[in-house]
């Protein structure tokens, strides 16, 4: 399979749930992003 054939036949399965995130998880989540950002200074 060439390099060219694999980008074509790739396709991506993803299942998602219909429950939401915790606040924790959402505050952690953010603060990361945060974090992550201020290189960039976005």
């Amino acid at each position: 399979m060439t390099l060219q054939e694999a980008i074509e036949a790739r396709h991506s399965v993803r299942a998602y749930k219909e429950l939401p995130l915790a606040e924790d998880v959402v505050k952690v989540l953010k603060e990361q992003i945060a974090v992550l950002n201020i290189p960039h200074r976005v």
